[in-house]
């Protein structure tokens, strides 16, 4: 059988309806596919609702539920302490592990440090979940693109978010 370990991408501003389409497909993950590991960049919007939901659906009554185990891994391009407030939160309570790349995020490089912790991600796993707004301008957009040109399964699901 094959180890199932899914990345996770997105926007980072949602509406209250995209984070409950990413909050429902996240549970549906954790049940239905059971991923070994699921990975998230450790941003706010996409990746902050889909941490707290994998958590959330992972665990019952504070305890995690072996049958439906994945695996919380946050990569992040610099450091946790780079990250905002609420990214920070969500990865104190919810990651089982934490990679730091150590990038720094600068927009001089037209933020290469983003682009480093999409393609580490990507190459860790076996499918990518992305939410998008099908904008290519967009690093989810350049993740999922990325992740088509490696071979990966990828999963889209459309969101409209707060643009």
């Amino acid at each position: 059988m094959c180890v199932v370990i899914v990345a996770i991408t997105g926007h980072r501003k949602l509406s209250p309806a995209d984070a409950a389409l990413v909050t429902a497909r996240v549970e549906a993950l954790i049940y239905d596919v059971r991923p070994a590991v699921v990975i998230f960049g450790g941003a706010v919007g996409v990746d902050t609702v889909a941490l707290a939901a994998a958590q959330h659906h992972r665990s019952y009554g504070g305890h995690t539920v072996r049958a439906h185990h994945s695996r919380l891994v946050v990569i992040v391009p610099d450091v946790v302490a780079a990250q905002p407030h609420e990214a920070r939160e969500a990865i104190r309570l919810y990651a089982d592990d934490v990679v730091e790349l150590r990038n720094p995020i600068t927009s001089t490089d037209q933020w290469a440090a983003y682009h480093a912790r999409n393609r580490v991600m990507v190459d860790r796993a076996t499918h990518v979940l992305g939410f998008w707004d099908g904008g290519h301008r967009s690093g989810a957009g350049s993740c999922i693109s990325y992740a088509q040109r490696m071979g990966r399964v990828v999963w889209v699901e459309t969101i409209g978010g707060e643009r």
